[in-house]
């Protein structure tokens, strides 16, 4: 049995995690991966599912199912063998791809102001929404992207957005 906290804990994280890879990623490292909403990688850097080679398992890969081709999910999984990361950046795993570590942490840092400058009620529906749609598949997940999206719609921020925009300024989020 898997005793690993972190497998079901980091799903269950109401905001956006961001993995700057700065350096190759296996086994443990891949689970933080795929379990990260955006990721930053190094160029050069290689990845992998080495479970199979230590006689251990990766029920945590399922996930990649949805993020890459099942082939190479495939690959990954079955043979142990790691690949270079341009390969996984290839097939859209990766959100940038960067040339130094110091790169990969301001492109890292770049995107989680983005998701600062948001508001805090739809960046929260907006996660939640797309994890549940993987999990319930098309038609159930809308339905539940509806639902979470519920308090988004109903908020103080959602008046604050299209009257800043008209207004020409930045909103001023409450979170509420």
């Amino acid at each position: 049995l898997m005793r690993d906290p972190m497998q079901n804990a980091m799903r269950k994280v109401s905001k956006p995690i961001i993995a700057a890879m700065t350096g190759s990623l296996m086994a443990g490292g891949m689970l933080l991966a795929i379990k990260s909403d955006l990721r930053v990688g190094l160029r050069g850097t290689r990845a992998g599912i080495t479970e199979v080679k230590m006689g251990r398992g990766s029920p945590w890969a399922v996930p990649l199912l949805w993020m890459l081709p099942q082939p190479l999910v495939m690959e990954l999984v079955l043979t142990g063998e790691t690949m270079p990361i341009e390969r996984l950046a290839e097939h859209g795993f990766l959100n940038y791809l960067e040339e130094t570590p110091d790169a990969v942490r301001a492109r890292a840092l770049q995107l989680a102001r983005g998701i600062a400058d948001g508001a805090p009620l739809s960046v929260k529906a907006a996660k939640a929404s797309m994890l549940a749609a993987m999990d319930l598949g098309c038609a159930e997940g809308l339905v539940e992207a509806a639902r979470l999206h519920v308090e988004t719609y109903a908020s103080l921020d959602a008046i604050e957005g299209p009257k800043a925009f008209a207004e020409k300024r930045k909103p001023v989020w409450l979170g509420k």
